[in-house]
């Protein structure tokens, strides 16, 4: 009797360890097929990216983006077909590539009313052609609206005028800006200081850190501008520095049923001794299909 109990003690261990090494086994077959799929999906998808950062790379040792960043006309709402035409000549022909420039869309002043009469604010110039916006006295002021913010937060506004040797201090705060803060309680901070090199480039300043900084709701934004100077102030066009909404694009659609491989690259364009400042260039790069739809 005792040799059976002992017996059938052995034959329920024996069971209990097949068990556990059917398991293990099962568990390691899964991992492997797993891991290897995993590994042979992320190199497919390494290539894309490589082949995009490369002729990123390219197009920056080539002088090709910082032309395309230099000649982009006041105004256009998407990249120049020039630079299109730059990227397809290094681009192998089963892929598909979008680039993205942020920092080069402009709000139009006399595009950008909010409650005023265009004819006798902002007159046109001869043609249709762009035109802009005259504050003619001092404390004279105008509401302009951004383009719909994509991401909340503390920017710089950049600001054309064509008032070259205006006051560039921020005691006589000759320009300023207000513009609902993250709170609701509007902010009035000064135009103060030349962007660079450029004269009649200006952007907010009068303090350190946040203090040179304005606050935008994600959406569109009201901006009260005020000529605080004796003489008139001439806006010609702004824009929310480093925010998606005032980056230009290439004008294709990115897919959504496959994998799109993405990166940037950061370029520091001059000319001459003008420095004129930092772009981020993004891309986004993927497999052809039978039929691409542009936009």
């Amino acid at each position: 009797m005792e040799i059976n109990k002992l017996t059938k003690k052995g034959v329920v261990f024996s069971l209990d360890a097949a068990i556990a090494v059917t398991v293990i086994i099962i568990i390691l077959i899964n991992s492997a097929y797993y891991f290897s799929t995993s590994s042979k999906e992320s190199l497919s998808q390494l290539q894309p990216v490589r082949i995009g950062s490369d002729i990123l790379a390219i197009l920056d040792y080539t002088g090709e983006l910082e032309t395309a960043i230099m000649i982009d006309p006041i105004g256009s709402t998407k990249l120049q077909q020039d630079l299109i035409d730059d990227v397809e000549k290094y681009l192998p022909a089963n892929y598909e590539m979008k680039l993205s420039i942020n920092d080069l869309q402009e709000s139009i002043a006399n595009k950008s009313i909010f409650g005023l009469d265009v004819d006798t604010v902002c007159p046109l110039t001869p043609l249709e052609e762009p035109g802009v916006c005259i504050l003619k006295n001092k404390g004279d002021s105008i509401n302009l609206t951004t383009f719909p913010i994509q991401t909340a937060g503390y920017y710089y506004l950049l600001t054309k005028t064509d008032n070259i040797g205006l006051p560039l201090n921020s005691i006589t705060e000759t320009l300023t800006a207000t513009i609902a803060g993250e709170t609701g309680t509007p902010q009035v901070k000064p135009i103060a200081l030349p962007y660079y090199d450029l004269t009649d480039l200006y952007v907010f300043a009068g303090g350190t850190g946040s203090d040179i900084l304005h606050y935008f709701n994600a959406g569109v934004n009201i901006i009260t501008f005020t000529n605080n100077h004796n003489e008139p102030i001439t806006l010609e066009w702004f824009k929310v520095l480093g925010d998606d909404s005032y980056a230009l694009e290439h004008d294709i659609t990115t897919p959504d049923n496959r994998f799109v491989g993405t990166g940037e690259r950061i370029v520091a364009v001059a000319n001459g001794n003008t420095f004129h400042g930092f772009y981020n260039v993004r891309y986004m790069i993927w497999l052809k299909s039978t039929i691409s739809t542009a936009t």
